[in-house]
């Protein structure tokens, strides 16, 4: 099957935006094989680059029903899918980021530089809580996080000792502060 022309990819949009639901499934399915294509080619990794692209497509596809004009969305894909590739560049250069979730004396800790009681007793309690969160995620999710959040472990060698893939362990970590988020919005 040759690459889809721009004209059958804006009727796709177009189907989708009329209310044809299936019309997306096939508009994915078209446009995925170019836009691995482009986060691979900036990421070098075919595991970031799904990612990047299925993030890339979480940001896009909720605009798709009002996006004008439909034949700029592929390009408009296409832009996203690039930003979320050099953003997963920035992130691989940057290495682990512990979000303050840290204990004290750990790479994760968070230093204020003159805080305030009020401020270092519910920041104190935050961080209890969080990591009590943490504790009811289901194995190997917890350890993947305490390793790599808590002790300040790279990504690769976190998945290693939890023993699943660099892939997977990404999904997993970025699934549990998913969770994590909500358990939290709900505490407050």
């Amino acid at each position: 099957m040759g690459r889809p022309a721009n004209e059958e990819l804006t009727a796709l949009v177009l189907r989708f935006q009329a209310g044809d639901v299936g019309a997306l499934d096939v508009l994915v399915r078209a446009v995925m094989p170019s836009m691995l294509r482009a986060a691979t080619a900036i990421l070098r990794d075919p595991a970031e680059a799904e990612d990047a692209t299925l993030v890339a497509l979480e940001r896009v596809l909720p605009r798709l029903r009002d996006f004008e004009p439909p034949e700029g969305f592929v390009r408009y894909l296409r832009r996203a899918v690039r930003h979320a590739a050099v953003d997963a560049l920035r992130i691989r250069s940057r290495g682990p980021r512990p979000l303050g979730l840290g204990e004290p004396g750990s790479p994760g800790e968070r230093r204020d530089e003159a805080p305030d009681p009020e401020a270092a007793t519910a920041s104190t309690e935050r961080r209890a809580q969080i990591w009590r969160q943490v504790e009811a995620l289901p194995e190997p999710d917890r350890t993947l996080v305490q390793l790599h959040y808590r002790d300040g472990l790279p990504l690769d060698q976190a998945a290693e000792r939890v023993g699943v893939s660099r892939s997977t362990a990404k999904r997993r970590l970025r699934a549990a502060r998913l969770v994590l988020a909500q358990r939290l919005k709900a505490w407050e």
